[in-house]
């Protein structure tokens, strides 16, 4: 329970954790990122696991800065290699690149004895990062039983919370009789 005291207060000292997830968050391509800021959004803690989103402020090596989420979540009765190998199982696919910075969509942080997952990764809402990313599937669903072509796709995620729920925003635009038309739809 000690442990789990210790990763409490990090997860909340922004200071610290910006520095411990410094050496944790690698593209794939191995180069390093800089963090110039990290806000807490959402920390929940319960007698048998801690929660907590962030949003970043990063940059990359080649220039690149923008905001992304990640969440840590915590197991503090002693389980969370467990949960690690079961979401490995659930989520073949948590390595995998996400976002502009191409980090693995999960990974387990031995320093911080927590399960990092970086947006749109949630291996609780799978469907999420299909939404995101325009999946085939999820662009048939809306463009009338794919008779439009869908010339463009911008998913806009207006609310999150971690391993519970999503609402997305997306903008897109389909060809229509030779016309580009732009559509508004949200997804949950």
């Amino acid at each position: 329970m000690d442990t789990s005291r210790k990763v409490a207060e990090l997860l909340q000292d922004t200071d610290g954790l910006r520095e411990a997830l410094a050496t944790e968050l690698r593209p794939q391509s191995g180069s390093p990122l800089h963090i110039h800021g990290l806000a807490i959004d959402y920390f929940r803690q319960s007698p048998t696991r801690i929660v907590a989103q962030y949003t970043l402020d990063l940059e990359s090596g080649d220039g690149l800065r923008d905001a992304q989420i990640i969440t840590l979540a915590h197991f503090t009765d002693g389980r969370i290699e467990r949960q690690w190998k079961r979401m490995r199982a659930d989520a073949p696919d948590a390595d995998e690149p996400v976002g502009r910075f191409r980090l693995p969509g999960a990974r387990f942080s031995e320093a911080l004895q927590s399960i990092i997952q970086v947006f749109p990764f949630d291996a609780r809402v799978p469907g999420l990062r299909r939404i995101v990313a325009g999946g085939p599937d999820v662009r048939d669903l809306i463009s009338r039983a794919g008779d439009e072509e869908i010339v463009s796709w911008q998913a806009d995620v207006v609310r999150y919370r971690p391993d519970m729920r999503a609402m997305a925003r997306v903008d897109y635009t389909v060809r229509s009789d030779g016309q580009d038309v732009p559509r508004r739809v949200f997804a949950k």
